[in-house]
């Protein structure tokens, strides 16, 4: 039979917040709720943080220089470490005020383990859920998302050097299509994460018949996101608070 694979997140930390740090708890409580087991996650933070079990921490000072606050010496960073410590066999980036699906690393150790083409997991539509509108939605993006996972030993280099936008370029065969399921190395994954939307810049741009949201197609007729409830549940006790602290 064989063996598990290994996952891997690295988790590129923004500025630290109120607000910031608010959402970073729910993304990691999503982490840690995985019920797969053989994963490892390296945050890349601006603050001292003890390491925990699967989740390893790393500091933002040692990038150094003008291009510290620069999200792609960070990626490097985590990307680097991963190589060095553990070597894993997939490797996906999560924003740190985003959520990663609790059943999704289990699924995946399944999916990857029959389909040995499959070298590149991601979600080109994927569900959102607006803190300041109080609504969930389903967001059909025409690239691939940040949060996408890659075969690690071939696509080291792909989250470090260019916008999502791109990757769909980067990969081999280039993707042709945004409509397609599965090609001949890649798999749409459907509900891989969930986007969490609180800059009222981004929300307008998503309400129905908004400008400014060609590169996006919205769904606004969703009642649940199931994975997710347990976990969306927690904004929804802090609205209030969250819309005193909006773009904190």
């Amino acid at each position: 039979m064989d063996k598990d694979l290994l996952f891997g997140f690295i988790v590129p930390r923004g500025g630290v917040s109120p607000l910031k740090d608010y959402l970073w708890k729910n993304t990691l409580l999503s982490l840690k709720q995985q019920k797969y087991k053989n994963w490892v996650a390296v945050v890349v933070s601006p603050q001292t943080e003890e390491s925990d079990g699967h989740i390893k921490y790393i500091y933002k000072e040692q990038v150094g220089g003008e291009r510290a606050n620069d999200v792609y010496p960070r990626i490097a960073m985590g990307r680097d470490f991963l190589k060095a410590k553990f070597n894993p066999d997939f490797v996906g980036r999560l924003d740190d005020d985003d959520l990663i699906n609790p059943n999704l690393l289990i699924e995946l150790n399944t999916l990857l383990k029959t389909n040995k083409r499959i070298e590149i997991i991601s979600s080109f539509k994927y569900p959102a859920y607006d803190i300041l509108a109080g609504e969930k939605m389903y967001i059909e993006s025409h690239w691939l998302p940040g949060t996408s996972f890659f075969k690690f030993d071939k696509y080291f280099d792909i989250h470090t050097k260019e916008h999502s936008r791109n990757f769909h370029k980067l990969i081999e065969p280039p993707i042709q299509s945004f409509e397609m399921s599965c090609g001949s190395n890649y798999c749409d994954f459907p509900d891989l994460f969930c986007r969490i939307i609180y800059d009222k810049r981004i929300s307008d741009k998503l309400k129905p018949k908004a400008t400014g949201s060609e590169n996006f197609e919205v769904n606004h007729n969703v009642k649940e996101l199931s994975d997710f409830e347990q976990l969306l549940n927690y904004y929804k006790n802090y609205k209030e608070y969250l819309n005193e602290n909006t773009l904190a």
